[in-house]
């Protein structure tokens, strides 16, 4: 009975020495940084949230990382908090146009590892301004079987938008 208590002591005493990171930073190895959230290619918002776990190569969460943000080439900052998990960063008053966010992980000096950064970038668009279509005819009344309009977007209709009409009605599809 009493070899069997200090045989689960034991085993229990190297779990939390491999969770504490003791054992985890000798074998930090290379990072891999990846974003689990991200806005849309196109957005109509002018926030964007991204959130991304930096994760060493044995399969933990990196508690030893530099964690720092670039939006659209800004100085780098620190945006990470203590690398013990999922990280989020939030950006608000975005303007309209390409955007460009980048994340890196570093591995602090005493980690056991000597690798450079390792970072993961993602692209997007702001567009909050709705599109606008006008239309232009000859004549504004007409009794004639067939009218010619002229149909002008403000901006292309990417994804299969577009203007179409048949009998009936007529459709603008942004």
């Amino acid at each position: 009975m009493v070899w069997k208590s200090w045989g689960r002591r034991l085993l229990l005493s190297a779990v939390v020495l491999l969770c504490s990171g003791a054992a985890g930073a000798a074998a930090a190895g290379d990072v891999s940084l990846s974003l689990t959230t991200a806005p849309p290619r196109i957005s109509t918002s002018a926030s964007a949230v991204f959130a991304f776990r930096a994760v060493q190569s044995s399969g933990w969460t990196c508690g030893d990382c530099a964690i720092t943000c670039k939006l659209d080439g800004e100085r780098r900052s620190d945006c990470g908090g203590n690398g013990n998990g999922t990280e989020v960063v939030t950006f608000a008053g975005l303007k309209d146009g390409n955007h460009t966010f980048a994340a890196c992980a570093t591995p602090r000096s005493g980690s056991g590892s000597s690798a450079g950064p390792t970072c993961a970038t993602y692209a997007w668009d702001v567009d909050t301004v709705p599109p606008t279509a006008t239309v232009a005819v000859e004549s504004a009344f007409t009794a004639a079987p067939n009218v010619s309009v002229l149909v002008s977007l403000s901006e292309p209709c990417p994804g299969g938008g577009g203007f179409t009409c048949n009998a009936t009605y007529c459709d603008v599809r942004m």
